[in-house]
């Protein structure tokens, strides 16, 4: 995007799976698809010996500000 757009969410999804403990979190995230105004992302998160702790799914729709 040119510029920083309106993003509304419209679905937010969180599965966690386990804890993290005397760890850092890594957190990778992407683009699952890019309509012409909707988005689809999914992330993950796991600690440094890649056990995971969180997955996650967003849908956001982007909006042109008026």
């Amino acid at each position: 995007y040119d510029a920083v757009p309106v993003m509304l969410t419209l679905n937010l999804n969180l599965s966690y799976l386990g804890g993290i403990v005397d760890s850092d979190a890594i957190a990778h995230g992407w683009v699952t698809r890019r309509g012409r105004s909707i988005v689809f992302c999914e992330a993950v998160v796991t600690d440094e010996a890649g056990n995971p702790a969180v997955r996650g799914a967003i849908t956001y729709k982007v909006a042109t500000p008026r």
